[in-house]
C-alpha cells in the first residue's frame, strides 16, 4: 500500500491538483479520449490557443483549475488541472454514462 500512496503523492502538485494523463489513468482512458469525453459533456471546451479548458462554472465548483505554462517555443498555453473532488465528478459522470449504455443496450437486445 505504501507504493500507492508515493504513487500518489508524485502525481498530485503543491496545490493539490491532477494533471489530465494522471486523471486519465485513474478513470482507465486515455488521455486524449478523456479529454474529448469531457468536451463531450460540455465540461471542457477549446479556447482561442485550441487548448482544453474547463467551463467557469465547473472551476467555480472546485472540480478544476487552468494554469498558464510556457512551450518550449515560447508560446503561452493554459493547462487544465483536476482537483481530488473533479475526478470524483469524473468518475461519476463515468459511471452514469455507462448505466445508460447498458440500459441501451438491453432495450435493443431485447426489442
Amino acid at each position: 500500500m505504501r507504493h500507492k500512496a508515493d504513487t500518489y503523492d508524485d502525481i498530485m502538485d503543491a496545490k493539490n491538483t491532477f494533471d489530465m494523463n494522471a486523471v486519465g489513468k485513474i478513470v482507465g482512458m486515455g488521455e486524449y479520449k478523456l479529454f474529448e469525453y469531457l468536451r463531450n459533456k460540455g465540461i471542457l471546451f477549446y479556447n482561442s490557443n485550441n487548448d482544453n479548458v474547463p467551463y467557469e462554472r465547473f472551476m467555480k465548483a472546485k472540480y478544476f483549475s487552468v494554469i498558464d505554462t510556457i512551450a518550449p517555443n515560447g508560446e503561452t498555453h493554459s493547462t487544465t488541472r483536476v482537483y481530488q473532488k473533479g475526478i470524483d465528478y469524473i468518475l461519476k459522470q463515468l459511471k452514469k454514462d455507462k448505466k445508460k449504455e447498458c440500459r441501451l443496450l438491453e432495450v435493443s437486445a431485447n426489442a
